[in-house]
């Protein structure tokens, strides 16, 4: 099990690149890429730092539920943005015209 996660890690960091360079405009992409990797990774330093005082105070039992808690909410919040990302990007998500 353990190494199911570990080996998750890169997949979703590709996935994080692919997302970013998706929502970036053209016009400043440069620029908002490289804030977006910054906070990727300024993200995953404070969750390693955090998960290191958890897993002092915790069984591994509990530090696995808090973890898996912790993604279950974080894929709520992706599929509630995503699923309003017509809204926020209309250029980018326009539906095809009917055609008879």
């Amino acid at each position: 099990m353990m190494s199911i996660w570990v080996l998750l890690g890169p997949i979703t960091m590709v996935c994080v690149i692919a997302i970013a360079m998706a929502i970036c405009s053209a016009q400043v992409s440069v620029t908002q890429f490289a804030i977006y990797m910054s906070i990727a990774n300024l993200g995953a330093s404070l969750g390693s730092a955090s998960y290191g005082l958890v897993a002092e105070r915790t069984s591994f039992i509990q530090s696995l539920v808090l973890i898996g808690s912790m993604t279950l909410i974080n894929l709520a919040i992706v599929l509630t943005v995503c699923s309003q990302l017509p809204d926020f990007f209309p250029s980018r998500y326009q539906r095809c015209p009917k055609t008879i």
